[in-house]
């Protein structure tokens, strides 16, 4: 009795929510509701999801995206999904981090004295420990750019007809904490040993005319040409390694060297002139901030080079 009165509940619910009847009698199977005003799945049976409901083309479309993306998914509804809004705030990230770094005490009226005291221990504290500043500036940052770059692909990706994505926060949090280590923390020495090798001889600095506009130039086009033939392609190498061990995976250096190249011929083009502008016009504290801001679009494209 009890089994004939399940089966004639589960036909009647078939009936109303128009499944076909293969579906109806299978043992475990899925059923979406949806309604004009919100959508809700009926679960007849939890341990267990119909494999077919998906690919069932009695269905209407949109039910079948909804039903693949709780089957792919299920336990993951507090991911964001991408979309503008996400990306948005990732821009506010990147705008807060890029004023903490760069706010000065007399940036505030001279009345607000217990906030320009505040803002004298933070600079104070900045100045002593610049590499842990960048390097969480850096996470932060390129966590930042990383989401929005998730989110110009999966927008891409909509318009072939997919079903709107969540972020993938294992990407992110790779691709932040690489990010930091080389754009933050190593960032900081391998500025100071820029500075700190290539400089102007004194003799130079007394040149005049052209001569000399030329010779104090030089310092500038020879940080220019490391940064791009020399250190840009070691970054991307490390980076692509990095994330290859992060992700579970060991370095592949046959596979990670034509990636390198690929995007090694497309640097000079854009760091050629952040370069420039970098190590001629932005002084030494603020160059891997800079540097971070400037990397976004960059980092976007290096990180979905490094994940495909």
């Amino acid at each position: 009795c009890l089994q004939m009165g399940r089966m004639a509940t589960t036909l009647a619910l078939a009936a109303t929510l128009r499944l076909p009847l293969a579906a109806a009698t299978s043992p475990s199977w899925y059923a979406i509701v949806q309604p004009r005003v919100h959508s809700v799945r009926i679960q007849l049976r939890p341990d267990v999801v119909e494999i077919g409901y998906t690919d069932d083309p009695h269905f209407p479309l949109s039910e079948r995206r909804a039903a693949a993306m709780a089957q792919a998914a299920p336990g993951a509804s507090h991911v964001p999904v991408l979309g503008s809004g996400l990306a948005a705030v990732a821009l506010c990230i990147v705008a807060l981090i890029v004023v903490v770094q760069t706010i000065q005490p007399g940036a505030v009226p001279a009345g607000w004295t217990e906030t320009r005291r505040l803002l004298e221990e933070w600079a104070s504290v900045r100045a002593v420990n610049p590499q842990t500043a960048a390097c969480l500036a850096a996470f932060g940052m390129y966590a930042a750019s990383d989401a929005m770059g998730q989110c110009v692909s999966s927008r891409k990706r909509r318009r072939d007809g997919t079903m709107a994505e969540q972020l993938d926060v294992a990407r992110l949090l790779r691709s932040a904490t690489c990010s930091a280590l080389l754009s933050g923390w190593f960032a900081v020495i391998y500025f100071g040993m820029l500075d700190r090798f290539v400089r102007l001889p004194a003799w130079a600095a007394e040149v005049d005319g052209w001569l000399g506009a030329f010779l104090g130039c030089l310092p500038v086009i020879t940080k220019v040409a490391v940064d791009v033939c020399l250190y840009e392609p070691v970054y991307d190498f490390v980076y692509m390694s990095m994330q290859a061990i992060l992700h579970g995976r060991r370095p592949n250096v046959s596979a990670t060297i034509p990636k390198v190249l690929s995007v090694w011929a497309k640097a000079p083009m854009y760091w050629g002139v952040v370069d420039t502008i970098n190590f001629a016009l932005v002084t030494g504290r603020l160059r891997p901030l800079y540097n971070a801001v400037a990397s976004i679009p960059w980092s976007m494209y290096l990180s979905q080079t490094a994940n495909i």
